[in-house]
């Protein structure tokens, strides 16, 4: 591993010019270091197709990561550029996990209900880290809607309790934090910014992206670009 991290730190990335120049739309260059989980695909999910679709700067970034990383690592994408129509019944799903939590002991719920399409762009993927070919563990599962899933929620100290609480011991709990600080500057090093609710959410040219570094410029909604690439994708697929 050639990267040694210790702390949070988000990205400065603001070379507009580089996200212009490689503002394609392009499907995701999977190699033996990218993997292309699709889990949305997999979950047979409506809006969903085979190929995951990403900006051609998307692409470019996770190549430089990969020469960061070293051999005995690898990105796990499990989604980029997401349809309005899979966003819409993701939507729909949350609503009935909330509904169904009121009348629950469970773990609170993060409402992401009134959250519009944060995959439109092309400029945002989700991802986690693997390491010789083993799942770093990130204390939940992708799309998780605890309040685990905050990025930095692990950056609180250990107490005796959280293990009843949380079913996760101190050795554990300590190696969370570990693995998501690492994905965390990892993604930041090379330019993203992470959405603080979901560890896994990184965006790159989107407008949570121009928001949060003070820059006018953003890529616009590709979805009716996916929606044409799908069609593409499935024509050339047929027998």
């Amino acid at each position: 591993m050639s990267t040694n991290f210790l702390r949070y730190e988000q990205g400065m990335f603001k070379k507009v010019d580089f996200l212009r120049k490689n503002a394609t739309l392009v499907p995701l260059k999977i190699s033996s270091q990218i993997l292309g989980l699709n889990m949305l695909y997999r979950a047979d999910i409506p809006g969903t197709a085979p190929t995951i679709y990403i900006r051609e700067s998307i692409n470019k970034k996770l190549e430089e990561l990969v020469k960061i990383l070293g051999p005995c690592y690898q990105i796990a994408i499990y989604d980029g550029l997401r349809s309005d129509r899979t966003q819409d019944l993701l939507t729909k799903e949350y609503q009935r996990k909330i509904a169904e939590y009121q009348d629950s002991d469970d773990l609170e719920l993060v409402d992401r209900t009134q959250e519009l399409n944060p995959n439109a762009s092309g400029g945002a993927i989700d991802l986690s880290l693997y390491y010789k070919n083993e799942p770093l563990d990130m204390g939940t599962e992708y799309d998780d809607l605890s309040l685990l899933a905050q990025a930095d929620f692990f950056e609180k100290e250990f107490k005796a309790e959280f293990t009843e609480e949380f079913g996760i011991s101190q050795t554990r709990w300590e190696t969370i934090r570990r693995n998501r600080m690492f994905l965390f500057n990892s993604m930041t090093k090379i330019g993203f910014i992470n959405d603080s609710t979901k560890w896994w959410h990184f965006d790159l040219g989107s407008t949570n992206w121009a928001n949060q570094l003070g820059i006018t410029w953003h890529y616009d909604s590709a979805a009716s670009q996916l929606e044409a690439a799908h069609t593409d994708e499935a024509q050339r697929n047929r027998p």
